[in-house]
C-alpha cells in the first residue's frame, strides 16, 4: 500500500514513515501542512493518508482527509491526542480506516496497518 504522511511535526513524521516502510508500505511521501498535503495528494495520488488531525498552519488534517476522499476516494488513518466522540462523527463522512490516539505503541499501527492492506 502507498501512504502519504501528514504531519508537521517532522521527527514524528520521519517515525511514522520508518514504521510504514518496516510493515513492507511505499510512504510516496510527508507534508507538513494541509497546503503541501493537497498538491501532494494530487501529484502521487496515494493509497492512503497516515493524518495528523492538528496541523501548524492553514488547514486541518481533518481538511485534508476529505479533500482526499472526495476528490479521489482516499481513506485514512487519523492520528491525533485529541480523539473524541466529535471526531470520530464528524469525520464519519469519509470513511476513515481508523483513529489511533498519540502517544501509541507501534503495534497499533501495525495491527491498524495490517486490517486495511
Amino acid at each position: 500500500m502507498r501512504f502519504l504522511v501528514v504531519e508537521d511535526d517532522e521527527v514524528v513524521a520521519e517515525v511514522l514513515r520508518q514504521m510504514l516502510e518496516d510493515l513492507g508500505h511505499e510512504v510516496v511521501g510527508t507534508a507538513g501542512s494541509a497546503t503541501l498535503a493537497y498538491g501532494m495528494i494530487e501529484a502521487l495520488r496515494p493509497d492512503a493518508l497516515l493524518v495528523d488531525v492538528e496541523l501548524d498552519g492553514i488547514g486541518s488534517g481533518i481538511d485534508v482527509a476529505s479533500y482526499g476522499y472526495v476528490r479521489w476516494g482516499i481513506r485514512s488513518i487519523f492520528v491525533s491526542g485529541h480523539i473524541d466522540g466529535w471526531l470520530m462523527k464528524e469525520m464519519a463522512a469519509v470513511r476513515p480506516y481508523a483513529f489511533i490516539a498519540k502517544p501509541f505503541m507501534p503495534e497499533k499501527l501495525a495491527d491498524t496497518v495490517k486490517r486495511i492492506a
